[in-house]
């Protein structure tokens, strides 16, 4: 009949409008983030596709409890959400979530289950700071682990060695002003986030490892608080014959392959076309 024909032709219609989105990436977690952030993009043209509580269109589904939430506007966001120091930044704070925080023009968007989403933000906070302040660990007492580190070790504890405890346990590592708070004038807080506790015990313990190894003469030392790090070389690279190189000879880390967002019916990885 009439109405039947004009819903097949809609139907229709609709399937000549949609395309197939093909995503090639090195390994499932760049894939995964590249999914999410298409998920991002789409959310900021077209507010509520992946709010919370939304149906998405049929074919561009999330992993199961993955929603969009785009975040409200902080002072410093100029500052230090800004071009590819920005992006180091936020892919800081949204590591040990299983998050994607993402920028669309002066917005940003932060995607995942909700509860990881609100760890993510918080993460934020200290990064976006020249000198944390101890409160914002203190507030986070079930996802930190804090410690005081003497100040004549925190000097081992360099940007690259703690960017890569960083990205081996999936943690976020800051210093903040605890230490100086609680009186103590000789050491410094460190502070060990994230949301799975196994990965911030191996990553404390690892850290206590490493500040009693002095590492390669030209690694960073710490500047301010937050702050960008480039990992771009390898801990092999300042080998010198002869050299101490004790630190090189710990036993291999082991990688916590826990996720925020694994066990969920994630259907847009078995899709053939992604």
């Amino acid at each position: 009949d009439v109405a039947y024909r004009r819903q097949e032709d809609e139907e229709q219609a609709k399937l000549r409008e949609m395309r197939t989105l093909l995503i090639v990436g090195a390994d499932e977690e760049s894939r995964r983030q590249a999914v999410l952030r298409i998920a991002a993009c789409v959310e900021a043209q077209k507010a509520g596709t992946y709010a919370d509580g939304a149906v998405p269109p049929v074919g561009g589904e999330l992993p199961a409890g993955v929603t969009v939430q785009k975040r409200a506007p902080e002072e410093g966001d100029g500052t230090y959400l800004q071009g590819e120091d920005g992006a180091k930044l936020m892919n800081r704070a949204a590591l040990p979530t299983g998050c994607v925080l993402h920028q669309v023009g002066e917005d940003v968007y932060v995607v995942g289950a909700p509860e990881a989403r609100a760890m993510c933000l918080q993460l934020l906070k200290p990064l976006m700071s020249e000198s944390p302040t101890g409160t914002i660990a203190d507030e986070m007492t079930e996802q930190a682990v804090r410690y005081f580190v003497p100040n004549d070790k925190k000097a081992n504890l360099t940007q690259e060695v703690v960017a890569k405890v960083e990205a081996e346990f999936k943690v976020l590592i800051y210093f903040d002003d605890g230490a100086s708070m609680s009186g103590i004038e000789d050491s410094s807080r460190c502070v060990v986030c994230g949301g799975d506790e196994g990965s911030r015990t191996k990553a404390t313990e690892k850290l206590k490892e490493l500040q009693e190894i002095a590492p390669p003469a030209e690694s960073s030392s710490w500047g301010g608080g937050g702050g960008d790090w480039d990992d771009k070389k390898d801990w092999g690279d300042d080998k010198k014959e002869g050299g101490d190189n004790s630190w090189e000879k710990k036993d291999d880390w082991k990688k916590d392959d826990k996720s925020w967002d694994k066990g969920g019916d994630d259907k847009w990885e078995k899709k053939d076309d992604w």
